[in-house]
């Protein structure tokens, strides 16, 4: 519910995947839970966070020549869309970041650290479950045969709903309440409950 009331406060919508481990499927979980979203009529934004830098240009492309000349910022324009590299002497944050992306209903952000309320959290039994009061919901999976487990322990002031990682409906129904966005059951009828 704070994720739902937190997203009532933004002009466009916020939902953060993170785990504590790479490897973990954030990646594979967005990329599944895109096109669910896409059938509502979503169109999303997706901010990554990298801990090990990038490298965008191909060497000897013309950007790559502007970068290595000194430029600040390199952008390319093309017919079907265009991209802006922007070098910055921090790490800037993924909201800022998400307000320079225009005409998008969401932004799902993924990040190996808390991201920003609310938080879809993974967890493959690596590391510690990253589950606190931002949580919305804790997305498990066995690292070791990829069944669903239960056993993960949590202090009870910090449970949370659980289900498993291959549990897209779930997960494209959350994410819908967060933004905001009624939802219907088979029968036509309107719940907002998970």
């Amino acid at each position: 519910a704070f994720g739902r009331i937190a997203n009532e406060r933004r002009a466009v919508p916020m939902l953060s995947v993170a785990a504590p481990a790479s490897g973990t499927g954030k990646t594979t979980f967005i990329e599944r839970l895109i096109p669910r979203l896409s059938a509502h009529d979503v169109r999303i934004a997706v901010i990554k966070s990298d801990a090990h830098g990038f490298t965008l240009d191909t060497e000897g492309k013309d950007t790559d020549r502007f970068t290595a000349a000194g430029a600040a910022a390199v952008a390319v324009s093309a017919p079907d869309g265009y991209f802006i590299l922007q070098k910055t002497p921090e790490r800037q944050s993924l909201g800022d970041i998400a307000a320079k992306i225009h005409s998008v209903d969401l932004y799902i952000t993924e990040s190996r650290s808390r991201g920003v309320l609310p938080i879809v959290s993974l967890y493959r039994g690596k590391g510690e479950p990253l589950v606190d009061a931002q949580t919305a919901v804790l997305f498990v999976k066995n690292a070791a045969d990829g069944t669903y487990f239960s056993g993960v322990a949590l202090p009870p002031e910090q449970e949370v709903l659980r289900a498993d990682l291959d549990d897209l409906e779930t997960a494209e129904r959350l994410a819908l309440f967060l933004m905001g966005r009624a939802l219907y059951g088979a029968d036509g009828a309107m719940f907002l409950t998970m």
